[in-house]
């Protein structure tokens, strides 16, 4: 999307103070008005939903330009230099980075601590009211509302405010200590000043009107989607099954960072109690995160291990193709101590991709999964029921055909990328206007 924009350009200059010697100057077409997403979690240092999220908007965009505000910090400083060298021709965003965007902690003392605390936020707020001002963009989107929410409160007067709520930043559970405290005031300021809050799912939006007191008319449902031509039905499934080793048994598949709120011990446990599964039954779990220890360790206990594989860490490219090759997506989510699915997209990707899904009810999955149609859900602290939905499920290839036949139509007419971009749009172009061309760009006021 790099070419074609417009022939007018001009040069935003750079965020970094006292950097001149690696100075980058981007330029940006003059046409379209300017949007700044401030993404605290964003690749290459992050790959996950958001990020991925944030990457399938940006590049459809073409009411606005769209620039990017991430961390510096947290990975592989070559590595972020050809990405965002890169991003411009093979993506169409700009990059621009800070140092931090989150505090992170290297001192021990509390006086240490105290001193890291007054520089970050010195030398953000610097950088990015330096940016602002050289972009002069017609409105501020911000994701990871905890982390970036105080930099939407700095945003001037006549530029548009808006919130991209994904869900887990209504959920998560706080850090300890004064700054957590004050970044979820900044948070919740950011929220009601606003001129408009995104969320993903119903779920999202009833918890951000009961965490910040909004009025309906300053939340809109926006919910996820998917790219549909890289997540869609294997060409050859009998191959494809082959390949993995998974010719002549009923698979079941979970893919997610391997934490409580998902579940795998859960359908573990109701694999191990449920009669009545295929005796041909495989569980694939890929990914990785802080349970997989524990998880591997309750197989065993279970007497699970010769039909339960553990994959690791599954690379983007791997993934249209586990979900394809499966019989059934399985990720029974549950609410821990408030942290739940906002959403759930990778039911979505497993429908688009022909399989029938099992979710859980906690959070927002009821926007993802249309119950009965496309799969089914359950209360994910309920053995029972998730035994008797797998029985159910993995018995009957029919209904299971149905449902992956259902996901995928249902994908391509209401999750499909092109669409939410243009919804997206259609959300944001009446809180600005294009500047006149004799005023300059960027020179915006909100309608």
């Amino acid at each position: 999307m790099p070419s074609g924009k417009g022939n007018k350009h001009r040069d935003c200059g750079n965020d970094r103070d006292n950097d001149n010697d690696n100075e980058l100057h981007y330029m940006l077409p003059a046409s379209r008005p300017v949007l700044l997403l401030i993404a605290p979690y964003f690749m290459p240092a992050h790959y996950g939903g958001a990020p991925q999220l944030y990457d399938l908007l940006l590049r459809r965009l073409t009411a606005f330009e769209p620039v990017v505000l991430a961390e510096g910090r947290g990975c592989d400083a070559e590595a972020v230099a050809r990405f965002d060298a890169a991003a411009p021709v093979e993506r169409g965003y700009q990059v621009r980075r800070v140092e931090r965007l989150s505090l992170h902690f290297d001192a021990r003392t509390v006086w240490g601590k105290l001193a890291e605390t007054v520089a970050f936020y010195r030398s953000t707020a610097r950088a990015f009211d330096g940016l602002v001002a050289r972009l002069r963009p017609a409105v501020v989107v911000c994701g990871g509302t905890y982390r970036g929410g105080w930099l939407l409160n700095r945003v001037p007067r006549g530029i548009a405010r808006v919130n991209y709520v994904l869900g887990e930043e209504l959920t998560m559970r706080l850090e300890y200590g004064p700054a957590a405290r004050w970044m979820r005031r900044q948070q919740l300021r950011a929220y009601r000043r606003a001129d408009l809050n995104l969320v993903i799912s119903r779920y999202s939006g009833e918890r951000l009107r009961a965490l910040a007191g909004l009025a309906p008319e300053k939340i809109r449902c926006l919910p996820c989607f998917i790219d549909t031509t890289r997540f869609h039905p294997p060409a050859d499934r009998t191959a494809l099954r082959r390949r993995l080793g998974w010719e002549g048994r009923t698979v079941a598949l979970t893919v997610a960072r391997l934490v409580a709120r998902k579940g795998v011990d859960q359908v573990l446990r109701a694999l191990a109690a449920a009669r009545g599964l295929p005796e041909d039954w495989l569980y694939i779990i890929g990914g990785r995160g802080e349970e997989e220890a524990r998880l591997k360790t309750l197989a065993a206990e279970l007497g699970l291990e010769a039909q339960v594989r553990f994959l690791g860490f599954v690379p983007d490219a791997e993934l249209p193709n586990l979900f394809g090759a499966a019989d059934l997506f399985v990720q029974t989510n549950r609410d821990v101590a408030g942290d739940t699915e906002g959403f759930g997209i990778v039911f979505l990707e497993a429908g688009a991709c022909g399989t029938a899904v099992l979710g859980g009810r906690a959070g927002g999955t009821g926007d993802a999964i249309e119950e009965g149609a496309t799969g089914l859900r359950v209360d994910g602290d309920d053995t029972s029921a998730i035994a008797a939905a797998l029985v159910r499920l993995l018995s009957d290839p029919s209904l299971r055909r149905a449902m992956g036949e259902a996901g995928r139509a249902r994908v391509e007419c209401e999750f499909n990328a092109e669409t939410g971009a243009r919804q997206f749009e259609a959300a944001l172009e009446p809180l600005c206007r294009v500047p006149d061309a004799s005023v300059g760009h960027g020179a915006s006021r909100r309608a």
